[in-house]
């Protein structure tokens, strides 16, 4: 349930989360992390609220309702205490988070990190334009930190998806190959992946760009030298579009 409650004056969104826990019920046995049951419905509560669109975290107040045979309730309703230690938890959860802000941190400090140097680079560095420059520095770090497989395809997954208005994907990994000779193998896989892919994408835009002006009757001779298919194809396309038209 939800409700408009006023605090100093301004209205405010209170929801209340009645969770009803009778000890005998056999399908709910007597749970000690009820508390943590708690704060779970509570936050899902919250993020219900913002997908309506509202632009602040609501107030969630857990109530648990309790008709066991034995009183009073036996355990804690803090949320804290279900951890093994709640004080470190509590200094945790109540204070400000931690952040690591790499945009003000130097490269030099970066480099010093060891093993998440690379994933703090990469991250620091991924929208800038001459990105490139960086290469030697990236390089170095996966040979001095050898990361595995399926890490080294997240880096490239990461830098092809997030970076991809700032990186030219390929020429970093053939630039990264020379200098990384510990993962040429994987980066050319890679390499061959992206020409594929990008060699797919360039088809399926020439044929969107042939069925147009097919459609809008420009001569084939024409069509054939703006896209370089071949008459054959032309009429392949030509074809399918009118099936696809009829569906």
């Amino acid at each position: 349930m939800n409700a408009q409650a006023r605090h100093y004056g301004k209205p405010r969104t209170v929801y209340s989360i009645p969770a009803c826990f009778s000890e005998h019920q056999r399908l709910i046995p007597m749970d000690k992390l009820m508390a943590f049951r708690l704060m779970r419905y509570s936050v899902a509560a919250m993020q219900y609220h913002l997908e309506q669109g509202h632009k602040h975290v609501p107030l969630v107040i857990p109530l648990l309702f309790y008709h066991g045979r034995k009183g009073p309730y036996p355990y804690s309703t803090r949320w804290l205490d279900c951890f093994a230690d709640p004080e470190t938890a509590e200094s945790v959860y109540f204070n400000p988070f931690s952040l690591v802000d790499v945009t003000v941190i130097s490269d030099e400090t970066l480099l010093g990190h060891r093993r998440i140097a690379l994933m703090e680079m990469v991250q620091k560095h991924i929208f800038v334009r001459n990105w490139m420059d960086k290469v030697c520095d990236i390089a170095a770090l996966m040979q001095n930190w050898p990361i595995t497989k399926a890490q080294f395809n997240s880096f490239v997954y990461y830098i092809d998806h997030t970076g991809k208005r700032s990186i030219k994907t390929q020429l970093f990994l053939t630039t990264l190959a020379r200098q990384a000779p510990r993962y040429k193998g994987n980066i050319m896989t890679l390499v061959e992946q992206l020409e594929r892919k990008g060699m797919r994408k360039g088809f399926r835009k020439g044929k969107e760009v042939a069925r147009t002006l097919l459609a809008k009757g420009v001569e084939r001779t024409i069509i054939a030298a703006t896209t370089g298919f071949s008459e054959k194809k032309l009429t392949a396309f030509e074809v399918t579009g009118a099936t696809d038209a009829t569906l």
